[in-house]
C-alpha cells in the first residue's frame, strides 16, 4: 500500500549476504486476507501502518535460505508465520515465529490459525462454563471460529448474522443454533432457546459500535459482553 486507498505491486533486490545470522528467506505460497485489518490498513486508520507498507500476519511458504545460527529449520521446509502479502520475505526466527508445518496438514488450510488464534481470546478473557447459552453476532470468519470454540468449551451457541449465507456455513460447521439479524425478533428467538434467561455471554464480532447497543437486551441478568476482533 503506497498511500491511502492506493495499491501498487513494488519489486525489490535482497542479497543473501545481507542475511543476519537468525534470520530466514521464505517463499509465500499462501496468505491469509483479514478484511477488516487490510481495509483498516488500506484506508489509513490503523493504529501503527504506515505508508508505504505491506500488510499482511498469516503465511504459509518454503524456506529457501537460513542464517548459520538457524538449527531447527532447514532449506525446503514448509512453514506458518506471520509473514506479509508479499512473493518473499525475511524474518528473524529467533523473534518473530516460523513454525514448521506438522505432516498431513494442507497447507492451504495452516494460514487460518491466525485468525483460530484471535477467536479464543474470547474464552481466555469470557467466564463461559458447561451448560452456557453463548450468543455470537458477526459469523466472519473469527466470529465463525469464535462459535466452534465456544462449542467445544460445551456451551450452546446461538450464532446471529444479517448474511443467510454466513448462517448456512455456520450450520455446516455445526452451530445449533443460528438466527438472522431481526431487531424486531430476534430477542423473542434468543429468549425462546434460552427459557426466557438471554445468553449469560455475547461475542460481538461485528466490529460495528451501534450492534454492540443493540444486542444488551439479548443478555442475561449479570451476563458479560466480549467485543472480539
Amino acid at each position: 500500500f503506497s498511500k491511502p486507498w492506493k495499491m501498487e505491486i513494488a519489486y525489490d533486490e535482497f542479497d543473501e549476504k545481507s542475511l543476519e545470522s537468525e534470520e530466514v528467506v521464505i517463499r509465500n505460497k499462501y496468505s491469509l486476507i483479514s478484511p477488516g485489518t487490510e481495509l483498516a490498513c488500506l484506508s489509513g486508520i490503523q493504529r501503527g501502518f504506515k505508508f508505504p507498507s505491506t500488510p499482511g500476519y498469516a503465511s504459509v511458504g518454503e524456506v529457501i535460505t537460513t542464517g548459520n545460527e538457524v538449527s531447527e529449520i532447514k532449506n525446503g521446509d514448509i512453514v506458518f508465520s506471520y509473514g506479509r502479502h508479499s512473493e518473499f520475505f525475511k524474518i528473524n526466527v529467533d523473534k518473530q515465529l516460523c513454525l514448521k508445518l506438522p505432516d498431513g496438514l494442507k497447507k492451504e488450510y495452516a494460514p487460518f490459525a491466525r485468525m483460530a488464534a484471535i477467536a479464543i481470546t474470547a474464552l481466555r478473557v469470557s467466564d463461559i462454563e458447561l451448560g452456557d447459552f453463548v450468543g455470537v453476532i458477526g459469523l466472519g470468519l473469527v466470529g465463525n471460529l469464535g462459535a466452534q470454540l465456544v462449542q467445544l468449551q460445551s456451551a450452546t451457541v446461538i450464532g446471529i448474522d444479517l448474511s443467510l449465507k454466513r448462517l448456512k456455513i455456520a450450520e455446516k460447521c455445526g452451530i445449533k443454533f443460528t438466527e438472522p439479524m431481526n431487531k424486531d425478533v430476534i430477542k423473542s428467538k434468543v429468549m425462546h432457546i434460552t427459557s426466557n434467561n438471554g445468553v449469560s455471554t455475547l461475542i460481538e464480532a461485528t466490529g460495528i459500535p451501534s450492534v454492540v447497543i443493540d444486542s444488551l437486551p439479548l443478555i442475561s441478568k449479570r451476563g458479560e459482553i466480549i467485543l472480539l476482533g
